[in-house]
C-alpha cells in the first residue's frame, strides 16, 4: 500500500540534505568543472606542459575540462584573466606590478626559473625602439644606462623578422626560439644577458586570482597539479612531445625548430635542481627589490596573498625536536653541501661553472630544512658572511618581537644588537670568519619595540667546496631569566657578607681592647703566667664566636638537589637572628609573631626561602633608614613578621614596616624585572622580581604588596605539606 504524503515528505527530506550538504561542503573539482588557461603568447613549444597535461588526460582525471587559450598579439593576458575570460593565466614577473597596483593576482607556480628573454639588439644611432611591455627589457636598458626618453615602444608581434627588418632595435629574444632563426638566416647578432646588470627573474608563472581561490579552492589545487605533472611528463619525453606540437599546435615550426626548443628549454626549468612549480619568498623579494631600484614599484611591497601554498603548514613536532635541533642546525650547512654536491656533480659539470651558481642552488632548497627551523624551540637565523638577513625561524621572529618574517629579512644581524654590545659582536663576527673565535657568545639585544633582552648566540660558518664562507647560521636562546636569577643569588650574598661585617665587630673590637691592655700591662710592669692564661682564654672566646658565626651562615647557600619538609617559622628566626646584630646598631627591631603555626612545615627548598626572608627584611631596613634621611623619623624602627594559617591547607606570610612606604603610582610596577627605586645606592630591581619567581615557580606560592595604614607590607602564600 503506498503512502503519497509519505513519498511527498522523503523527496523533501532528500532535498534538503542534498542543499545542506551544498552549503556544507567546499567546492571541489567536477567533471563538469570548464577551465580556460590564457597563455601570454600564441601556441609555443614553450607551453609544452600544458599541451602534455591535456593531451595525456591529467586535467580529465582531475575532473578539469580545459581550454588552451592562445595570446593574440596587442592582447593583455593577465587582464584577461582578471576581466573573468579565463580562469587561469601564465605571466612574467610583471604579476608583482599588477599586485602593487591592486589587481587582486596570486601566483600558483613557476615553470622557468629564470626568464627566457635575453635581448637582441642592432647597433643604430638615436632613438631606440623596443617592443612594449616587458618590464624586465626596460630595466635591463635602463641598468646598461639607455634614458627612457631614448625609447620609442611597438605593437608586440613576437616576430624576430622585425629586429632584421629594422622595425625595431631592441627586442627581447626567447633563448629556446630566436636564436635559431637568426642563425638559420645567417645573421650572428649580439646577445645580452640581463643576469649581468643583476636582473634575474623568474619565468612562466602560472596565475590565477584570490577569488578563484576562495571560491574553487579544490579546483584550483586540482589544476595545477595536474599542470605540474603534464610538465614532469614533457620534460621526461621530449621527443614525443615535438611530434605532438609539430602536429596539433604549431605545425609551421620544423621537427629541427621544435628539438632545438626543447633542448634550450631543459636549461631553464633546471629539474635537476628544482621542483618544477617551486616558488622561493626570498627569489620573489629580490624581484621586487630591483622593480623598486628602477623606480617601479614602492620599496616595501607586501607579499601577503602573493604567493600560493598548496601545503597545510607542518604539525607542531617541537616535543620531538627540542633534544635534536641544535645539533642538526650546526650540521646542517656542512651536511647540506655534502648531500647537493653529491646529486648535483653529474647535472652541473657541464652547465654550473662558478660557485655562485651553486649558492643560487643551495638557496632554491630551502625547503629541505625549513619544516625543522619551524620546529625549533630556540631561535635560528641564517645570514650571508656580512650578518644581513636571509632567513629566521618562528621562534626567532616571537624572541625578537615581530609578527612576521620579512619584517627582519634584510636587516643586519648586527642591528638587533644593544649598542654597548654592537662593536664586540662585530668583533666576534669577523673573529668567526678567521677561525679565532668559537661563535658562542652573549650580548643584550633589542627587541621590536626597543625592550632589551640578553641572548645567548651559537654561531657555524657554513663554507663552499673551496672553503670560502658563503653564509652563516645562529641558534639564539634567551638567557634573561637565568642571568636575573644569577644577579639575584649575588644580591642576597651581599646581604649575608654585610650581615657577617656586623655580627665580627663587636668581638673584633674586644680582641683589639684585648691585645691594646696586654701591650701596656707588658710595657708598665711585666707580663705573668696567670695573666698569659687570662689573655688566651678571653681571645679564643671571642675567635670562637667569630668560627661559629661562619658556620651559622654556610648553610644558607648551601646547594639543596631536592626538595624536602622545612618549617617556616624556624628559617624565619635564622634570618631575623641573622640581621639581629646589624639591626640592633641601627635602632630597628623585628618581631615573629606565630598564630598557630608551630610545627606547621612547607615542601620546597629552605635555602631559597630563607633568601627570599633575606630580600624583604633587607627591603624594610633600607625604607626605615630612608624615612629617618627624608624625615627624621622614626626613632625607633620596627619590622614584624605575622605568620598565620588564612585558609585550609595555606600558611600566610605579613613582613611589615614602619618604613617610607611605597607611592600607589609605583606599587603596580614593584614585582617587575629591573624597577628599582634604589637607583643611587645601586639596585638592580631583581630582588622583589626573583623572590616573586622563587615563591611561585619553586614553592607553589604567591608574593604580592598589599596596602597599609604606615610603611609597606608584603603577603607570601604558601601550600602547607599535605599530611596522609
Amino acid at each position: 500500500m503506498k503512502f503519497p504524503g509519505r513519498e511527498a515528505a522523503t523527496a523533501a527530506l532528500s532535498s534538503c540534505l542534498a542543499l545542506l550538504l551544498t552549503l556544507l561542503c567546499p567546492h571541489a573539482a567536477t567533471a563538469n568543472d570548464s577551465v580556460r588557461l590564457q597563455l601570454k603568447w600564441p601556441d609555443h613549444f614553450q607551453f609544452v606542459g600544458y599541451y602534455a597535461a591535456k593531451e595525456k588526460g591529467y586535467y580529465k582525471a582531475a575532473g578539469l575540462d580545459v581550454e588552451i587559450i592562445p595570446n593574440k598579439p596587442g592582447e593583455n593576458p593577465v587582464q584577461k584573466v582578471l576581466d573573468g575570460k579565463a580562469e587561469f593565466g601564465v605571466g612574467t614577473s610583471d604579476l608583482l606590478l599588477r599586485r602593487e597596483k591592486g589587481a587582486p593576482v596570486v601566483a600558483l607556480a613557476v615553470i622557468f626559473q629564470h626568464a627566457p628573454l635575453p635581448t637582441i639588439a642592432i647597433k643604430r644611432d638615436g632613438k631606440r625602439s623596443i617592443e612594449p611591455d616587458f618590464s624586465e627589457l626596460r630595466g635591463y636598458l635602463r641598468a646598461e644606462g639607455i634614458a627612457p626618453d631614448n625609447i620609442s615602444p611597438l605593437i608586440r608581434r613576437f616576430h624576430s623578422e622585425d629586429l632584421l627588418a629594422g622595425t625595431v632595435d631592441v627586442t627581447p629574444s626567447k633563448v629556446h626560439d630566436d636564436p635559431f632563426t637568426l642563425n638559420r638566416a645567417g645573421q650572428r647578432l649580439p646577445i645580452f644577458s640581463h643576469s649581468s646588470a643583476g636582473i634575474d627573474f623568474y619565468g612562466d608563472n602560472l596565475f590565477t586570482t584570490e577569488s578563484q581561490i576562495r571560491l574553487k579552492p579544490e579546483m584550483v589545487r586540482a589544476f595545477r597539479e595536474a599542470s605540474l605533472k603534464g610538465w614532469e611528463y614533457a620534460v621526461q619525453h621530449q621527443e614525443e612531445m615535438v611530434q605532438l606540437v609539430h602536429a596539433r599546435y604549431s605545425p609551421q615550426h620544423s621537427i629541427e625548430h621544435l628539438r632545438f626548443k626543447a633542448s634550450q628549454m631543459e636549461r631553464l626549468l633546471e629539474p635537476s635542481l628544482v621542483q618544477i612549480g617551486h616558488m622561493n619568498p626570498v627569489r620573489w623579494r629580490h624581484v621586487a627589490n630591483v622593480y623598486a631600484k628602477m623606480g617601479m614599484m614602492k620599496p616595501d611591497f607586501n607579499f601577503k596573498g602573493f604567493i600560493y601554498n598548496p601545503v597545510p603548514p607542518p604539525p607542531d613536532m617541537t616535543w620531538l625536536y627540542h633534544s635534536l635541533v641544535t645539533a642538526l642546525i650546526l650540521m646542517i650547512g656542512a651536511s647540506l653541501v655534502a648531500f647537493r654536491f653529491s646529486r648535483l656533480s653529474t647535472a652541473l659539470s657541464n652547465a654550473i661553472i662558478d660557485h655562485k651558481r651553486v649558492g643560487d642552488a643551495l638557496l632554491e632548497s630551502e625547503s629541505l630544512y625549513r619544516s625543522i627551523l619551524n620546529a625549533s624551540p630556540d631561535g635560528i637565523m641564517i645570514t650571508d658572511t656580512k650578518g644581513a638577513t636571509r632567513m629566521v625561524s618562528p621562534a626567532g621572529v616571537t624572541m625578537f618581537g615581530y609578527d612576521r618574517e620579512e619584517e627582519l629579512l634584510e636587516n643586519n644581524l648586527l642591528e638587533l644588537i644593544a649598542p654597548d654590545d654592537r662593536e664586540r659582536a662585530k668583533a666576534d663576527l669577523q673573529l668567526m670568519l678567521q677561525n679565532s673565535f668559537s661563535g658562542v657568545g652573549d650580548y643584550r639585544a633589542i627587541r621590536a619595540d626597543g625592550s632589551s633582552f640578553d641572548i645567548e648566540t651559537n654561531g657555524q660558518i657554513i663554507r663552499n667546496a673551496d672553503e670560502q664562507p658563503t653564509s652563516m647560521v645562529f641558534v639564539i636562546r634567551d638567557i634573561t631569566e637565568r642571568k636575573q636569577a644569577g644577579n639575584t643569588c649575588l644580591i642576597a650574598m651581599g646581604e649575608v657578607v654585610c650581615a657577617i661585617a656586623h655580627q665580627w665587630r663587636q668581638p673584633l673590637a674586644t680582641l683589639g681592647m684585648i691585645v691594646q691592655r696586654t701591650h701596656a700591662v707588658g710595657t708598665m710592669q711585666g707580663i705573668t703566667t696567670d695573666y698569659l692564661e687570662e689573655f688566651k682564654v678571653n681571645a679564643m672566646r671571642q675567635i670562637r664566636y667569630m668560627s661559629d658565626t661562619i658556620e651559622e651562615f654556610r648553610g644558607f647557600y648551601r646547594p639543596e638537589k631536592e626538595k624536602a619538609p622545612f618549617s617556616p617559622l624556624s628559617c624565619i628566626n635564622d634570618s631575623a637572628r641573622l640581621f639581629e646584630p646589624q639591626f640592633a646598631s641601627s635602632g630597628i627591631a623585628v618581631t615573629v609573631d606565630c598564630r598557630g603555626c608551630e610545627g606547621k612545615l612547607i615542601d620546597g627548598s629552605s635555602n631559597e626561602f630563607k633568601q627570599v626572608i633575606l630580600n624583604l627584611l633587607g627591603n624594610s631596613r633600607d625604607a626605615i633608614l630612608e624615612r629617618r634621611i627624608v624625615k627624621g623619623e622614626p626613632e625607633m624602627g620596627h619590622i614584624r613578621v605575622l605568620i598565620s594559617l588564612n585558609r585550609d591547607n595555606f600558611v600566610s606570610i605579613d613582613v611589615s614596616d614602619n618604613g617610607c612606604g611605597i607611592p600607589p603610582d609605583i606599587a603596580p610596577r614593584i614585582l617587575d624585572p629591573y624597577f628599582t627605586t634604589k637607583e643611587k645606592s645601586g639596585g638592580t630591581g631583581l630582588g622583589l622580581y626573583m623572590s616573586r619567581t622563587i615563591v611561585e615557580k619553586s614553592l607553589g606560592g604567591t608574593l604580592r604588596q598589599i596596602q597599609s595604614h604606615e610603611g609597606a607590607t608584603f603577603k607570601i602564600e604558601l601550600p602547607l605539606r599535605k599530611t596522609s
